[in-house]
């Protein structure tokens, strides 16, 4: 959202730069860093990276390639820490919705959201589409997992999870 603001500022006018610390604040990945620096210029305006302002070009590329081997590093940390966990008969992430976390970390039924999860599964044992039990869900104001109206697609995540088929 940032980004999208600064480029807006930009393109009408009332900015004339993007402005930051270093190359690695704008983008990880030095294609996409790439991609910024175009579209910056494209919209008028100029990229300023303070530490570049100092450098030579070829500090700026070891410092664009360390920026790109931290991302890939950080990625191969979350899939080992991922795995780990999922060896260990863990989640690796926020519980499904009508799940929780167990004080050993492992999944079990959320009472808190059993009544929403056997109301979607009864309707759906009904014959009622996804669609349907999302928008009944909706007009009754049921919290769903996240801030988002239900949808389809998440409804579909809870029969899935419940062993049903969503088909």
């Amino acid at each position: 959202p940032g980004l999208s603001a600064a480029l807006d500022a930009i393109r009408s006018g009332k900015a004339e730069a993007l402005i930051v610390k270093h190359a690695d604040r704008l983008a990880r990945d030095s294609d996409l860093a790439g991609h910024f620096r175009v579209t910056v210029k494209e919209a008028g305006g100029r990229l300023v990276v303070i530490e570049e302002a100092k450098n030579d070009p070829i500090r700026m590329a070891v410092d664009k390639m360390l920026a790109e081997l931290e991302r890939i590093r950080g990625s191969q940390r979350m899939k080992t820490w991922n795995a780990e966990r999922k060896a260990r008969g863990l989640s690796a992430g926020p519980p499904p919705f009508g799940m929780r976390h167990d004080a050993e970390g492992r999944l079990e039924p959320d009472p808190a959201t059993a009544g929403t999860v056997s109301r979607i599964l009864r309707l759906r044992g009904e014959g009622a589409s996804l669609r349907a039990i999302a928008e009944a869900l909706n007009a009754d104001h049921v919290p769903g997992p996240t801030s988002a109206p239900w949808n389809p697609m998440t409804v579909s995540g809870v029969v899935r999870r419940a062993g049903q088929s969503p088909a």
